[in-house]
């Protein structure tokens, strides 16, 4: 059973239980579009033309799959999925100013691909997050992403000129530097970096330090005189 209800400047549709597929189409200049899916529904479908100002989703538990595709010049797209949503698939077009996406716990997996030219992308996750699996186009202005703690894996792989990479994890870890040399110009970097580490290290303990002042001095030619 399918119920359908126009008004001027508005869309309303409902489907009942054990509906297998959605599938709708707005038409340009159209200035809302809200749907809501019983639970049981097998699959999702929708697709916006463009100058749709605004598109809100939301999935009911139980939902398998959902799958949007914005067309350019999408002013805002908002998603939020509810608990047990097994997957969330979202790919932008070109001239996209902006996605925000939710997610809730337990969500399985969230997978996401940026287009040329998006202008910006926020990503937040929610504790127990399974996995999150982000790649970014070129010349993908910024990419801003905030885990929480027990994020279970995060990976991320971005494309050349990519402006600017920033990820910030919870809870603090111990600090881990690991420096792998494959050319010469590497092997002087890690050497370097790990004098320095090591000056660092020798400094804060005051026996080594004076131990070092000891046979600095005796070493030096000029003191022995």
């Amino acid at each position: 059973m399918l119920r359908v209800e126009f008004r001027p400047g508005s869309l309303s549709i409902t489907t009942t239980p054990t509906a297998q597929s959605l599938s709708i189409t707005t038409t340009p200049t159209a200035q809302s579009l809200s749907i809501t899916t019983t639970p049981t529904a097998q699959s999702l479908s929708i697709t916006t033309r463009p100058t749709a100002q605004s598109l809100s989703i939301t999935t009911t538990p139980t939902a398998q799959s959902l799958s949007i595709t914005t067309r350019p010049t999408a002013g805002r797209l908002s998603i939020t999925t509810t608990p047990t949503a097994q997957s969330l698939s979202i790919t932008t077009r070109p001239t996209a100013q902006s996605l925000s996406i939710t997610t809730r716990p337990t969500a399985g997996r969230l997978s996401i691909m940026t287009r040329p030219t998006a202008q910006s992308l926020s990503i937040m996750t929610r504790p127990t997050a399974g996995r999150l699996s982000i790649m970014t186009r070129p010349t993908a202005g910024r990419l801003s992403i905030m885990t929480r703690p027990t994020a279970g894996r995060l990976s991320i792989m971005t494309r050349p000129t990519a402006g600017r990479l920033f990820i910030m994890t919870r809870p603090r870890q111990v600090p881990e530097l690991t420096v792998q040399a494959d050319t010469p110009v590497q092997d002087m970097a890690r050497d370097a970096i790990l004098h320095w580490m090591l000056k660092i290290l020798l400094s804060r303990n005051p026996l080594v330090s004076r131990l070092a002042d000891h046979f600095s001095r005796g070493n030096n030619p000029s003191q022995n005189k």
